[in-house]
């Protein structure tokens, strides 16, 4: 979903995806929980994986919405 919205050109919904749940919430989630319950490896891929199924859901949601082709260059 992501790489189809990135080729309709519907750039902005990925990158604002992408910072947001990457930066504002894997990241510091992650490094909470390294740094305060020292969890396995398998632990923080689980975290990673939740992290990228949510930002599908999102990037799902946009292309069902019907306002990707809206898009100006």
């Amino acid at each position: 979903m992501k790489n189809s919205l990135l080729g309709s050109g519907d750039v902005k919904i990925v990158l604002q995806t992408s910072l947001i749940s990457q930066w504002l919430v894997f990241f510091p989630i992650a490094l909470i929980s390294v740094l305060l319950f020292e969890p396995s490896f398998i632990v923080i891929w689980v975290m990673f994986i939740f992290s990228r199924l949510g930002q599908g859901g999102v990037y799902f949601y946009h292309w069902h919405d019907d306002k990707w082709g809206q898009s100006r260059l």
